[in-house]
């Protein structure tokens, strides 16, 4: 005879608990009340700037987006309609599978190459993220030998298409935001050396009570940029001068928003800013998440051209796989950078 459902085991993740018509919502999941999402305290729909990237402004509207912002919507990206369309039918076949299926794949190292989880590593929060998540660890030159799901049939091939175009879209950025910081223009993607990307597909259930959980915990990003693609049910919050915004959905545009290294690598100019996802009584929601990071070998310090007499280094050089290592083994809460004193 098989064991009896556990609703209180956080491991298969909250689409399993869904699946199961659990009504109340388990108590890894509840937040203290200092920490929950407080509708009253939220502000309606915000505007990200939009940044067309074909436009003879672009540059300028990336410095002040990525100065005064931090986040910024960007339309005209360049990745094909169909490669998105593509990966989102993807990611929900994926999620759609059995327990017993995407448990083949669970693991809690945050390093794995592939790893299907729930919140980052239940076994060690003392309160849980209510979301589920495929992740992919890519290097530059290994998305060949990387590895998939088996099901669905084209997963590979579909997943391969779409980090190579956000690969494609990352260095376009890099190449804009070294012109807009006024240095030549391979400068940010030769402190980046041979890239990584984490590609974070995000599964979203609808929640019992989504007053007293979080889909995604405040935090700043850990490496350098991340490329967002959500759907339209929204969820993505964002903090500025201390107060919570809803982010608007719009279609055709991708979000980008600053890491906590280039923070430190443009010495503060350009900020990474706490963000969330809150969660919602009925919908599902999905997004997917490309963090374009440099290589694990890179040193991120302050560009010295940046720097002066009246702007000295505000940040310590440490090793890239250092900086997220020492990030992604802790409970992942607020803003992870910090200036020096």
């Amino acid at each position: 005879m098989a064991p009896a459902y556990d609703p209180t085991s956080p491991f298969k993740g909250v689409k399993d608990l869904v699946d199961h018509n659990v009504l109340s919502l388990p108590s890894a999941y509840i937040k203290p009340f200092e920490k929950r999402h407080n509708p009253q305290e939220v502000f309606e729909g915000i505007d990200l700037p939009r940044v067309d990237l074909q436009s003879k402004t672009a540059m300028e509207d990336i410095k002040f987006a990525c100065e005064e912002w931090g986040f910024f919507e960007l339309i005209n990206h360049g990745v094909p309609e169909d490669v998105i369309e593509d990966m989102v039918k993807n990611t929900h076949t994926f999620f759609n599978l059995s327990t017993t299926e995407k448990m083949k794949y669970f693991s809690e190292d945050v390093f794995n190459p592939m790893r299907f989880c729930t919140s980052l590593t239940p076994s060690k929060e003392s309160y849980l993220d209510w979301h589920d998540h495929l992740q992919h660890w890519f290097k530059c030159d290994n998305l060949n030998n990387h590895p998939y799901p088996n099901i669905p049939i084209h997963y590979g091939e579909v997943t391969k298409n779409y980090v190579k175009n956000m690969q494609i879209l990352g260095k376009k950025l890099l190449i804009v935001m070294s012109k807009a910081l006024g240095l030549h223009e391979n400068k940010l993607q030769e402190i980046y050396g041979n890239e990584e990307m984490i590609v974070r597909l995000n599964y979203y259930p609808p929640c019992p009570d989504p007053e007293r959980a979080l889909g995604l915990n405040p935090h700043s990003d850990s490496g350098g940029i991340t490329i967002l693609w959500q759907d339209q049910v929204g969820g993505l919050q964002i903090q500025k001068e201390g107060k919570w915004y809803n982010v608007r959905c719009n279609s055709n545009a991708l979000i980008v928003n600053v890491g906590d290294q280039v923070e430190i690598i443009t010495n503060g100019i350009f900020k990474s800013v706490i963000h969330r996802a809150i969660v919602n009584r009925n919908l599902y929601r999905m997004s997917m998440a490309s963090f374009f990071n440099p290589c694990a070998q890179a040193i991120i310090a302050p560009i010295q051209e940046l720097l002066d007499k009246q702007n000295p280094a505000q940040y310590k050089a440490r090793l890239s796989k250092d900086y997220i290592g020492d990030i992604y083994n802790k409970y992942i809460e607020g803003k992870n950078v910090k200036r020096e004193d």
